[in-house]
């Protein structure tokens, strides 16, 4: 039987445990730093399109100040959308912090502070609202952390899977128990609320759109965990349902414009591959979460209807075997208890419903990624999944999910309770260890050369560079065509240009009448340059998606070229949307700082008593 911890040993456990935490933390950014660039000084293909959209915005910023919204710019695609597109980060961190940063320091930053968002997010979920022991919360940041959806997602280039990091401290808050009375009790509640409703329009704006969905699954999936451990909690779904309301209201201008452009490009015609069987997509599931490294080329012969390969990137899952053994032990746990009890399970319909509950969201991952012709003709009738071209990327929802189950199981196994430091310490050590040994070298052949980037912002910035698009271009090289983004710092706008909305063939990209050549040449009755508003607003201003300025528009379309605003009309919706949204930035502001007040003079009060 352990001894009772003294006194002494207990004030030495949270400095202990801080500088624990701090050393992790340190490991993984020191682990991973290095591919950012890699050793050939690269970073990830998809940077291909984020570094560029970056600089964009930069120059956008440079040329028209921060909260001129950047509807439209002309770098891509001879004329292309940029706060409606449904991956634009110019009001996200990334695009906020390349007003400071070049972008590849941006991104370093980026990815370093959402990992340190996600571990402490994840300590602050287990050690409040699950009311865990701090070595458990320590083992659950350490794996959530190391969670291999967000660091290979960020090392390839989706910076909008980023937000993935913020559900736990989302979870936090919505369950965080009211700790004052009365009215300054209500303002915390409603603070709380708008917090996870700012993060859910984060979401939004950071690109992380078409994940949410998943990610609300994992939300639910820990209150339905928290449900069976403390029982039913109402307050949990009722925060819920206003904070999704609130995170819609505050990102309904962005939400309107990204459904008028979705709705004029329709990717309903892509295969959406699954395992052949329940069985397969089990273990497929399994695999993904608990098996390091991710990847394997047995993963592939499992799926049917394949019509774009999956690299070891849309594999990345992994939390490491280390929480298949926890809660294999805490399994062999309850057996051993329950065959002492004589085999009667203490069952109510208080943990039967969220247990149930919770099946059921786990297996709709493995239903997704399902295939059978019958079954997969209803879901490219659902919404977002009729556009996709895998639902793998849904396997993203397990990781906290299993993370916190993980932790729980942790602090409530006599095992692993009795000793948890040591437990703990053997623990954060395995993961550790495994991810060192990890071969990463698919991600040091990554190619995507930020040098153009990173020189390019630094000569606007030092004001070398007078930012302008004179002409639509081409790249060519020995292959033939080159789809890419980069050629706008030469001022030229690619005509090719590497957007996933056309499709990943541009099978969708209205080209013609546009060609090589000077963006103001006469085509017609047309200039050499797609109007962005027909793409969006094409009743409203009297186009079509894809039309051209018309050479009347001449010295319009010239300011567009510079990146200046240029007079535009939008739909009824859209100019209601962006009134809304505004109404609730003001009433935003306004809780946030009485939050802020209530906090200082209470303060103040209570150093007065």
């Amino acid at each position: 039987m352990n001894s009772p911890m003294t006194p002494s040993a207990h004030h030495w456990e949270r400095p202990r445990l801080l500088v624990a935490a701090g050393v992790f933390l340190s490991a993984y950014l020191l682990l991973f730093v290095g591919f950012f660039p890699n050793r050939q000084g690269a970073l990830g293909h998809d940077y291909a399109y984020f570094l560029p959209f970056m600089v964009d915005g930069f120059i956008w910023y440079h040329t028209n100040g921060l909260f001129e919204v950047p509807w439209f710019t002309p770098s891509f695609c001879g004329g292309w959308v940029s706060y409606p597109n449904i991956q634009s980060t110019y009001y996200a961190l990334p695009g906020l912090l390349v007003l400071w940063f070049d972008p590849l320091t941006a991104v370093r930053v980026h990815w370093a502070v959402f990992a340190a968002v996600g571990f402490c997010g994840t300590y602050l979920l287990m050690r409040g609202p699950f009311r865990t022991s701090r070595y458990a919360a320590l083992v659950t940041a350490g794996l959530f952390l190391f969670n291999g959806y967000y660091t290979h997602r960020m090392i390839i280039g989706h910076l909008g899977h980023a937000a993935f990091m913020l559900i736990p401290a989302m979870a936090a808050l919505l369950m965080r128990e009211r700790a004052l009375p009365g009215r300054i009790g209500h303002l915390q509640a409603a603070t709380d609320v708008l917090l996870v409703g700012l993060m859910f329009a984060y979401m939004v704006h950071s690109g992380f759109g078409p994940m949410i969905v998943p990610g609300i699954l994992a939300l639910v999936g820990i209150g339905l965990l928290h449900t069976i451990c403390f029982r039913w909690a109402s307050r949990f779904w009722i925060r819920l349902s206003l904070s999704g309301l609130t995170g819609i209201a505050l990102s309904i201008s962005k939400l309107t414009a990204v459904s008028a452009l979705l709705s004029h490009f329709s990717r309903s015609g892509y295969k959406l591959p699954g395992a052949g069987g329940i069985f397969d997509a089990c273990l497929l599931a399994v695999r993904s979460v608990f098996v390091s490294p991710a990847w394997d080329t047995d993963r592939i012969t499992v799926l049917s209807n394949v019509e774009w390969a999956l690299a070891r990137h849309e594999w990345e899952y992994s939390l490491t075997p280390v929480p298949l053994v926890v809660l294999a032990v805490g399994l062999w746990w309850l057996i051993v208890n329950a065959r002492a009890n004589g085999w009667r399970p203490n069952v109510t319909s208080g943990t039967l419903a969220p247990a149930m509950g919770l099946i059921l969201i786990l297996m709709t991952q493995v239903a997704v990624n399902t295939f059978h012709p019958e079954w997969n003709r209803v879901l490219k009738t659902i919404p977002l999944v009729k556009s996709a071209s895998s639902m793998i990327r849904w396997y993203m929802l397990y990781i906290p999910i299993v993370a916190v189950a993980t932790g729980v199981i942790f602090d409530r196994t006599p095992y692993f309770r009795s000793r948890s430091p040591l437990w703990a310490a053997i623990g954060l050590l395995a993961i550790l260890g495994i991810n060192l040994m990890t071969d990463r070298e698919y991600y040091h052949r990554q190619p995507y050369n930020p040098v153009p980037m990173v020189s390019a912002w630094h000569r606007i910035s030092d004001g070398d560079m007078k930012p302008g698009i004179e002409r639509i271009g081409v790249l060519l090289d020995a292959h033939g065509y080159v789809i890419q983004n980069d050629l706008f710092i030469h001022r030229l706008s690619s005509l090719l240009c590497y957007e996933p909305m056309f499709g990943y063939r541009l099978e969708h990209l209205p080209i013609a009448p546009m060609r090589p050549g000077p963006a103001l040449t006469q085509i017609g009755d047309a200039v050499n340059l797609k109007n962005p508003a027909c793409y969006l607003w094409p009743d409203a201003n009297q186009c079509r998606p894809g039309d051209h300025f018309s050479v009347g528009q001449r010295e319009v379309a010239n300011a567009f070229l510079q990146y200046t605003p240029f007079p535009f009309q939008m739909s009824p919706m859209q100019r209601k949307a962006n009134i809304v949204n505004l109404l609730i930035l003001i009433a935003t502001g306004a809780l946030l700082l009485a939050r802020a007040l209530s906090i200082v003079f209470g303060k103040r009060y209570s150093g007065n008593d």
